[in-house]
């Protein structure tokens, strides 16, 4: 017994640089704070302010999730993030406790920490490992405040907030409130489009730049890109010009996000054959699947400021030594140093969902499944990092980038040494 408290009272006493050292590798946001509660020497010695984390991704689910879907029944109360890069560990967050039981998660603010919370009654920016919340302004345009329940919503990368709503029938309208960075009041979207211009489209996402509201779609067997101003009161317009014409219906991913001050949009195109199973006498899909497969592309353009074009980049270099997080509302690029551990640059982190049938509470259900990869585009492999639990899917999951603030209690006073 004596041996084993003479080698637990040496841990204090490690040198602080071998301490920061250590503390400078950790790639877990949660094994930092397990570190941090050690004792005061390794709190004293960690790296402050702490590095930017491998993000987590959280789960965008409501009661507007589609019926045929199998949700996560228990959680349901429950908001909740996914490490995927180290424990493969899901984390639970009450609702409640962090943004009150009528909101629901409609974006994050990518590296920012936040998440962007909105229900009928407003709208906020939380973040859930805090609580600090920063409330948005609630006189909304009228157009919207009837919406605010069905709304997606964007936090772009310098801060503006879009809430937009699409409404598809006889007569289209698009509707959409902007909060920019450092403004008091919504701005104010309504515009009508074009019947012929909205015929079958499927809308993928939208984004705020450059005083416009960009759209990605499909129609037919083309992509377009809408772009709405505000005060424009008719549109019909789709832009399609360089953009990928689709042949097989592939499962399709679209994705905004900016990169040097350039607007970026990625284009994921998995081949459909690969996905489903419709009684050809194989199981469902899994994961690990599409390692090699050669059925994942990923194709990145850029928007040209003056024209308005967008044109195709190669892949090899675009990223350079930066790396990429693609989400269902959120993605962003970040610096490969900036992230805690050892991360790959010229890489980006995608989510792929697969198809399945099976029984659930409601009867015969369409079960998906979806799986987390490492894209590398120098070579256009990919690498399979997490299979998501049931009721994780591509189209309700974004990327989160934890923050957490840690509070240091007073030390206990003891009044013996430990035996």
């Amino acid at each position: 017994m004596a041996g084993d408290a003479t080698c637990v009272s040496r841990w204090p006493d490690l040198p602080a640089d071998l301490i920061r050292e250590i503390s400078g590798r950790l790639r877990e946001v949660a094994d930092y704070v397990h570190f941090h509660a050690v004792c005061k020497p390794w709190r004293d010695a960690v790296v402050s302010p702490p590095p930017l984390f491998f993000p987590w991704l959280v789960r965008c689910l409501d009661e507007s999730t589609p019926p045929w879907r199998e949700p996560c029944w228990a959680d349901e109360d429950k908001l909740l993030f996914r490490s995927v890069s180290g424990h493969k560990a899901t984390f639970r967050v009450s609702r409640a406790s962090c943004l009150g039981e009528k909101f629901a998660v409609r974006d994050t603010d990518g590296p920012g920490g936040r998440v962007l919370a909105v229900c009928r009654d407003g709208a906020s920016l939380v973040n859930p490992l805090t609580g600090a919340a920063t409330h948005l302004p609630r006189c909304f345009p009228e157009n919207m405040a009837g919406y605010l329940g069905s709304v997606d919503g964007v936090v772009t990368g310098d801060g503006t907030v879009l809430l937009y709503y699409l409404s598809i029938s006889s007569c289209t309208f698009y509707r959409a409130a902007i909060l920019r960075a450092g403004d008091d009041a919504w701005t104010s979207v309504h515009t009508c489009i074009d019947s012929e211009t909205m015929s079958f489209w499927q809308q993928w996402s939208a984004t705020y730049h450059d005083g416009k509201v960009i759209n990605a779609g499909r129609q037919f067997y083309r992509v377009g890109m809408l772009s709405i101003a505000p005060g424009d009161v008719f549109t019909g317009r789709l832009e399609k010009r360089s953009l990928p014409q689709l042949y097989d219906d592939p499962a399709s991913y679209s994705y905004f996000f900016e990169l040097g001050g350039e607007l970026m949009w990625a284009y994921v195109h998995v081949a459909a054959a690969a996905l489903f199973d419709h009684g050809h006498g194989h199981g469902p899909l899994k994961g690990g699947d599409l390692v090699g497969s050669g059925a994942v592309s990923l194709w990145v353009y850029s928007r040209e400021k003056k024209s308005g074009r967008w044109v195709k980049r190669e892949g090899r270099r675009l990223l350079g030594s930066s790396v990429l997080f693609l989400g269902w509302t959120s993605s962003f690029a970040v610096e490969a140093g900036q992230l805690a551990g050892e991360v790959d640059g010229g890489c980006a982190y995608l989510m792929i969902d697969s198809v399945g049938r099976g029984l659930g509470r409601r009867g015969f259900l369409v079960l998906e499944r979806c799986t987390v990869y490492r894209y590398r585009l120098e070579d256009d492999t990919i690498t399979m990092l997490d299979e998501l639990p049931p009721g994780w899917l591509a189209s309700c999951c974004t990327w989160f980038l934890p923050r957490p603030t840690i509070h240091a209690g007073p030390e206990p006073k003891l009044s013996k040494p430990y035996a």
